[in-house]
């Protein structure tokens, strides 16, 4: 439709009928019709904001059609409140003293309740999101009246209207509250439906609005009256109001909990009550416990898991009977594809799932398993199947939640699950093998050798139990479960006979089977360390050949791409010698997924799956092969650009309208500029994946790759600063340093080839080094405390990798940026630590804690930026250290978190390490602190404080020399105490052993080194912390060849004789 074509129908709109005619075009079934109608009323809004609202609201006041005046109160609404601007303001004073008038006559004199219900929200948002009750004073008197007219439309109209507005009107009705509290309850006594329902709503709203301690007291005596409405409803035959209450019910336990709190116990009972009767439908009785959950998980504190402490046993009874709504159907059975397993599973099987779940977490196992070890011998001894699949179903449901109590209960479970194993029925077979998988990854550690073994004795008949290769699939899956949670020694005795059962009914057995089979030997392969898993590396290699082989008809890229990931991972786990001859059969294969059976994928989303399949593949097998790989990267490379090249779709939300269901859709909801958008999270994670596979690629092949480097630095270094994503920001950002290298090394290897120069080097620099500056700069955007501290590490690499090629005019402007991303960190600390003087709930306790870890991460990646500046430029950058270190200093008091400590230990290190001279007025301060940390019973912090001490001793000797025997001391103490030499601080141990070689070597004037050096040789040698045994057996040889004394004793007595 051209522009005249509109302006001429607008003019036509405008005059007599013009709006009615237009309405009737907005109604047409015609989507031509429609759309042509919908650029006109556009085009209206805009260019003729109050002919247009006098249109519509003369439709609205007097148009024929109920249909009609309906339409004209929605498209009111989104014209005068949610436009952008809202037209409201542009409207003439005249105009907007109209519309008010005539939307209050609507509500009087209107009789069709979908005009009504629509009038009735344009007013309550024009109140509660452009005017605000002062501008428009004839609605609250409006409202009163109405509600207690006794008129049943008036009065539902206006307490849905009171509902809407409750919050932007609550201070001109504070006064008021007691008598708008009686009237509530006065309309929640009325026999009609829907004004039971809408005086839930109002007084719901209400009691949100005015949630403080005092005003809440008002309102206790309507929660009786509240908990008795959906029942009241749905016995006057309005089921879907009935669910309806019970939602606003959830959504007042959920927003405003401590509502509850006076009548909890009585609450608590009236749910059960309401569950168990007869006569309740059974899914009244769902949203019930659902009501009675939501409440005690918004309550803080112990009240609510105490409130139920007197009904646990009948709540459980409901969830188990819930639990029988189960059918054995025969799509269930079926194994050639991963869907069907929930078939047979009704609704409030479902909800008596999910619900046992939360019930665990809430009450604990101290509370669940006296009265589940009570009610499961009498359930699994019932000839009825499905209640014998109830028990195994809350076992694993429950097993989360009960964790902390399970371990001592392992005997019984396990014998439990070996009953379940061999009963009778398929679906009980499989619910215990799924009760063992969630089991072992909960308490998996705790099982004993002869546990396992009773547990592996149970599933191996059903490996090969081929009658039923669903149940076959999940007792496999079982065994993943053990590999990655039990203790290695006590699964690994068994792999043999397991990876040989496996291997057995792999090929040719139905996809589920042959899925679950793929996954344990992969899974296996990641925890058995190499030596001991080689051994399994022919047979697994051939079984998956043969299976390979015998599933050439299915056509499945998905299938064969999770075949090669297991033999990718069998190599990794072999070791390069025994996977390295294999490794261009297995591109081979690549080559063959790659161009032809993934042409057949059935969508983008399932050619994207078997893509990132195949693209760690390609990682795993680069880094056995090396440079070898390099004749694959033209087979490799395609799809990973095609990958980082997407562009997610992006749909904009409207924030009133809700976000439920984009996630369920795969999208991400983020907020950008003030605005709320929907991105393909999925996308993007495959996005940067795959620029995580390109940066391995070019840090195995280094100058091979160097073809490859432009085409990508084109493409993934703008996503540094243009991407929203937080993973794609941080693959791109981490990628850069590995690019540099290819073209440094690629520099050095062409010299006098024509290859890339010094001057591809500097063009590449020109890119990468702005980008990450800028990157630092904009400490506002999204995710910043996410990304920033990865922007700091890949600086700090490129510093280090320039070497000589570094200037300290390119430095400084990195530097510059450093101190505003501390400032931005230290303010999140300082909230953080208010925020620990408050009552947080669950998911603000987790925000402070992903909060701390995100900290951690700055300063982990600080230090290796600080580092190659310091080793570049040494007390040069003297004044820099010293404006950033006012901000770590602080992070030293013993009050803070060790991780925080540690980091900073070593961001200090470094200065007193590569800036001796900026540091030599900070040593008598930090010595101390560095003393306390090596007595930590964190061990990196143990670790780092000892290796400051050796830096100290060493860097700083004259400074240093006053407290040296005082220090030794100390760490001979340390050394000596009897969890040092545990594994889990056998790391720390080397460094303070290193730090005592270190006052021996260079303080033997005024320490005892004789004797000490004679209690430092019985420490040697070093084995757990490579670098220090390394640095100790440099000194140890540097001292024998000195004829040092105190090393070799007395005539060499401390010599080998």
């Amino acid at each position: 439709m051209a522009t005249a074509e509109v302006q001429a129908a607008v003019q036509a709109a405008l005059g007599a009928n013009g709006a009615e005619a237009l309405v009737g075009g907005l109604l047409s079934a015609d989507g031509e019709a429609r759309g042509r109608s919908e650029r006109v009323l556009e085009a209206m809004r805009e260019a003729h904001p109050n002919e247009c609202v006098a249109g519509l609201t003369r439709v609205l006041r007097r148009g024929d059609g109920a249909v009609e005046r309906a339409l004209c109160a929605m498209l009111l609404r989104k014209i005068l409140t949610k436009g952008q601007p809202p037209v409201w303001p542009n409207l003439t004073e005249a105009s907007q003293q109209m519309v008010k008038a005539e939307l209050l006559n609507v509500m009087h004199e209107e009789t069709d309740r979908n005009t009504l219900r629509q009038t009735g929200d344009l007013i309550a948002q024009l109140i509660s999101k452009v005017l605000g009750y002062e501008a428009w004073p004839e609605v609250i008197p409006f409202l009163t009246q109405s509600i207690g007219s006794g008129v049943v439309l008036n009065v539902e109209m206006a307490l849905l209207m009171l509902a809407e507005m409750a919050e932007g009107i609550k201070d001109a009705i504070a006064p008021s509250l007691d008598q708008y509290c009686g009237a509530l309850g006065t309309c929640m006594a009325r026999p009609e439906p829907t004004v039971k329902l809408a005086a839930l709503k109002a007084l719901k709203a209400l009691i949100v609005a005015f949630h403080d301690e005092d005003e809440l007291a008002k309102f206790q005596a309507a929660a009786p009256a509240l908990l008795k409405i959906p029942e009241a409803v749905r016995q006057e035959g309005d089921k879907e109001s009935g669910k309806q209450a019970y939602s606003e019910l959830i959504e007042l336990a959920e927003e405003c909990p401590n509502f509850w709190l006076p009548s909890l116990d009585s609450t608590v009972q009236a749910m059960i009550q309401s569950a168990q009767a007869p006569s309740t439908p059974l899914d009244d009785r769902i949203l019930a416990i659902e009501f009675l959950l939501a409440v005690i998980e918004a309550i803080d504190g112990d009240d609510g898991t105490r409130a139920l402490q007197g009904v646990l046993a009948a709540l459980l009874a409901i969830l188990f009977e819930f639990m029988l709504d189960v059918e054995d159907n025969a799509q269930w059975h079926l194994a050639d594809d991963e869907e069907h397993q929930d078939e047979g599973h009704g609704d409030h099987f479902m909800f008596g799932e999910i619900a046992i779940d939360r019930l665990a977490h809430l009450v604990g196992g101290a509370a669940m398993l006296p009265i589940t070890g009570q009610m499961v011998p009498v359930w699994l001894g019932d000839q009825d199947w499905k209640k014998r699949h109830a028990v195994f179903t809350c076992i694993g449901q429950m097993a989360e939640g009960c964790s902390d109590d399970l371990p001592e209960q392992l005997g019984s479970l396990v014998s439990i699950c070996v009953q379940g194993c061999q009963d009778s029925h398929p679906k009980v077979r499989w619910s215990a093998c799924q009760a063992m998988g969630l089991l072992a990854s909960e308490v998996g550690e705790h099982l004993t050798v002869p546990q396992f073994q009773t547990l592996l004795s149970a599933l191996h008949p059903l490996f090969k139990d081929k009658s039923s290769p669903r149940v076959q699939a999940h007792a496999v899956l079982c065994m993943v479960d053990f590999v990655q949670e039990c203790k290695l020694e006590v699964v690994q005795p068994a792999l043999d006979n397991v990876v040989a059962a496996v291997l057995e009914v792999m090929p040719g057995s139905p996809y589920l089977v042959r899925d679950a089979a793929l996954k344990f030997l992969s899974s296996a392969a990641g925890e058995v360390e190499a030596p001991d898993f080689a051994k399994y590396y022919t047979a697994v290699m051939g079984a998956i050949h043969t299976t390979m082989g015998m599933a050439t008809d299915e056509k499945s890229p998905a299938l064969f791409a999770q075949m090669l990931h297991a033999m990718a991972k069998v190599g990794q786990a072999s070791g390069a010698s025994c996977f390295s001859p294999d490794c261009p059969k297995l591109m081979a294969y690549y080559k063959d997924i790659v161009q032809g059976n993934v042409q057949s994928a059935d969508s983008d989303k399932d050619k994207r799956d078997v893509f990132a399949v195949l693209h760690e593949v390609a990682s795993i097998v680069c880094e056995c092969m090396g440079p070898a790989f390099q004749e694959c990267v033209p087979l490799v490379m395609p799809s990973l650009m095609e990958a980082v090249k997407l562009q997610p779709h992006v749909k904009m939300l409207d924030p009133e309208e809700g976000m439920s269901g984009e996630e369920d859709e795969g999208l991400e909801i983020v907020e950008m500029g003030g605005k709320i958008m929907a991105v393909d999270a999925d996308l993007l994670d495959y996005k940067a994946d795959a620029i995580g596979t390109i940066t391995a690629l070019a840090n195995v092949l280094k100058e091979d790759f160097i073809t490859n480097v432009t085409q990508v630095v084109e493409h993934v270094t703008p996503l540094v600063n243009e991407c929203k994503h937080v993973e794609v920001c941080q693959a791109a950002i981490e990628q850069q340093p590995a690019l540099l290298a290819c073209a440094l090394a690629a520099s050095c290897k062409s010299s006098g080839t024509g290859g890339p120069d010094a001057s591809f080097v500097q063009g590449l620099l020109g890119v990468q080094w702005p980008a990450l500056v800028q990157h630092l700069a904009d400490s506002e955007k999204p995710d910043f405390e996410a990304t920033a501290p990865y922007a700091l590490e890949a600086l700090g690499k490129i510093i280090e990798l320039l070497g000589p090629l570094n200037n300290d005019e390119m430095i400084g402007k990195a530097v510059d940026r450093v101190k505003p991303v501390l400032e931005r960190f230290d303010t999140l600390r300082q909230n953080r630590m208010q925020a620990k003087e408050e009552d947080l709930d669950a998911e603000e306790s987790e925000d402070v804690e992903d909060e701390l870890e995100l900290e951690v991460a700055l300063y982990d990646k600080l230090e290796t930026f600080v580092s190659s500046v310091l080793k570049t430029l040494s007390d040069r950058a003297s004044a820099w250290v010293e404006t950033i270190l006012p901000h770590l200093t602080p992070l030293l008091d013993r009050r803070q978190r060790p991780e925080l400590q540690q980091m900073v230990v070593v961001l200090t290190t470094d200065v007193c390490e590569f800036a001796p001279a900026t540091a030599q007025k900070y040593v008598m301060q930090l010595l101390p602190i560095y003393l306390e940390g090596c007595s930590s019973d964190h061990p990196g912090l143990r670790q780092c404080a000892a290796f400051g001490v050796g830096v100290l001793a060493q860097k700083h000797a004259e400074v240093f020399k006053p407290a040296a025997a005082q220090t030794l001391a100390k760490l001979m103490e340390v050394v000596n105490r009897p969890e040092a030499h545990s594994e889990e601080f056998q790391s720390a141990t080397d460094n303070v052993i290193s730090a005592i070689g270190k006052i021996i070597e260079h303080h033997s004037d005024v320490v005892d080194a004789r004797l000490t050096a004679s209690t430092w040789l019985q420490f040697l040698p070093l084995k757990s912390d490579v670098a220090e045994a390394i640095t100790v057996h440099e000194q140890l040889i540097r001292m024998i060849e000195k004829r040092d004394v105190k090393v070799l004793g007395e005539a060499n007595q401390n010599l080998p004789q």
